[in-house]
């Protein structure tokens, strides 16, 4: 026994000087600049430079929305919504085009002036057409909180085209984003807390994140899109969507957002082509980002290293000229 107690302290004193020797060389290297310094910013995707656009959220009395965006942010107009002041009455002789979405279409880390929404606006307008672009996409919304505002909020607004943008977890109900919003904050802040103590921690942490958070991220999606009750309801969702635009007499379209991930090896290819199908099946006009993001790195596209769902305002420039090719051949009446 007492042999065994002292191998026992033996080796714990030898792991406690090997994490001290490895501690103490990454602060070495630090130091003189050979390694980063780790801290809360390395992973925390909403500590971006244009962090004060984002705007807040607060509990919607609608339980199928869940959320809304707080009408005391200065970011928030007198609908609720992202931009200028939106007008109920329609000019006679304006096209209006309604965008529902989620934090992908707000601009979430984008200053508005460079969001697809109101770059979309300048390029359509740009031929003497009068045209007027509101954006009612909140950040979190599901495919299924889209249909619900428009049915209880856009309608009234009577626009002549809706463009749903489309983004891979919109599955996924608004009430699990929030939980799992939650839940990386409560990561970041134990991150903040272990790179307090140990840059050696820190740096394992971030190496073990990189293997595999693809492996759960692929896993993840794939059993979202292979849930049969939450494909059905997307569906669903799409296919009364087209029915209430056909019967307002408005134009609909749709487009795919591709997570901003490896686009040589992208591991998302098959979900596009299964939302690709599902669009088609509503009788949805459609058009699918990935081949042109796909020209730029995606790590420049991003707003933040940790960030692979919000295009920066580069993927912002890509998607708006994009769109408004879409919006010109297929959507606008000549």
């Amino acid at each position: 026994m007492r042999s065994l107690l002292t191998n026992i302290c033996i080796s714990l004193f030898s792991l406690m000087l090997i994490l001290g020797v490895c501690e103490g060389s990454f602060r070495l290297l630090q130091h003189y600049g050979v390694l980063p310094v780790f801290s809360k910013k390395l992973i925390d995707k909403g500590d971006t430079p244009n962090k004060n656009v984002n705007a807040k959220l607060v509990k919607s009395s609608n339980p199928v929305l869940f959320m809304e965006f707080d009408r005391q942010d200065p970011n928030i107009n007198n609908a609720g919504f992202r931009g200028a002041d939106f007008v109920l009455q329609k000019q006679a002789d304006t096209t209006r085009i309604a965008i529902l979405g989620d934090s992908v279409a707000y601009g979430y880390s984008v200053p508005l002036e460079q969001t697809f929404a109101r770059l979309l606006e300048k390029k359509l307008n740009e031929n003497g057409r009068h045209i007027e672009v509101l954006n009612f996409a909140v950040n979190g919304y599901s495919t299924i909180a889209e249909l619900e505002l428009y049915k209880t909020r856009v309608r009234e607004y009577k626009p002549d085209i809706v463009l749903l943008a489309y983004v891979l977890n919109d599955p996924l109900p608004a009430a699990f984003v929030v939980q799992s919003v939650g839940s990386a904050r409560k990561q970041t802040d134990y991150f903040k807390q272990l790179s307090h103590y140990s840059q050696f921690g820190a740096w394992v942490y971030l190496r073990w994140q990189t293997l595999t958070q693809p492996m759960d991220r692929q896993r993840n999606y794939q059993a979202m899109y292979k849930n049969p009750d939450s494909l059905a309801n997307t569906q669903n969702a799409l296919a009364e969507l087209a029915t209430l635009a056909r019967e307002d007499e408005t134009r609909l379209g749709a487009v795919i957002f591709p997570l901003l991930l490896d686009f040589n090896a992208y591991p998302m290819k098959e979900i596009h082509r299964q939302v690709g199908a599902s669009f088609q099946s509503a009788g949805i006009p459609y058009i699918d980002l990935l081949a042109d993001f796909s020209k730029i790195p995606y790590m420049a596209l991003r707003p933040h290293p940790n960030d692979d769902t919000h295009p920066n305002a580069t993927g912002h420039e890509i998607a708006a000229r994009k769109i408004a090719q879409f919006v010109e051949e297929q959507l606008i009446r000549q």
